[in-house]
């Protein structure tokens, strides 16, 4: 064709050169030692190989979107995606829960959860004990929060003798209570079948 420039035997270019137009290759590019200032335009860039290897770093300035996953042995910064591949992330839903027999106290299921009472009686929320269940059903750093909205006092108690629990200003394991509209707030920092507790405000 007219328009076209064909070379046979390669193509030497010993000075800076420009290409404005588009540019398909069939084959392979290999040997590439210098850098890419810019590589831009509407479309995103595609790698279709198996496996790419970076030598050096890579910086992004803006989002990147990744379909599938990430693996890496060194990675710093963050990452933004749609958090499928998350996994044992705590979680923080309201439970509304009902006391029984005056009291109340989390099964091994309901760690991070924060309990809503609305009581006209008082009852205990009690800190559960961990010994017999065969393994530690709190990791440390789990999280129990309780709001009382309704006109019964929320005592914080513990459910066994093998709990210990802290509160501010009190010596350890001495209940409090929680009027209506109150929150108290609950962690775990350490122990497996003694486990013990932080209790605040």
């Amino acid at each position: 064709m007219a328009n076209e420039f064909v070379i046979k035997k390669g193509l030497i270019l010993k000075a800076d050169s420009q290409l404005t137009g588009s540019l398909g290759v069939s084959g392979d590019v290999s040997g590439v030692s210098g850098s890419f200032s810019y590589i831009t335009g509407n479309s995103p860039l595609t790698i279709s190989s198996s496996l790419l290897t970076i030598k050096g770093g890579v910086q992004n300035l803006s989002c990147c979107n990744v379909t599938h996953c990430i693996t890496a042995s060194i990675f710093s910064g963050s990452h933004e995606g749609d958090g499928s591949q998350l996994t044992n992330l705590p979680s923080d839903p309201i439970l509304n829960a009902t006391p029984t027999l005056g009291k109340y106290s989390p099964d091994s299921t309901q760690g991070n959860m924060t309990f809503v009472f609305n009581s006209i009686s008082a009852f205990s929320f009690d800190l559960p004990r961990e010994t017999g269940w065969g393994s530690d059903c709190y990791p440390i750093g789990t999280r129990f929060k309780v709001m009382n909205i309704g006109a019964g006092t929320t005592t914080i108690s513990r459910q066994h003798t093998s709990v210990t629990f802290y509160h501010s200003g009190s010596a350890a394991n001495t209940d409090f209570g929680i009027e209506q509209y109150e929150v108290a707030n609950m962690e775990k920092i350490a122990g497996t079948t003694t486990p013990t507790w932080s209790c605040y405000p």
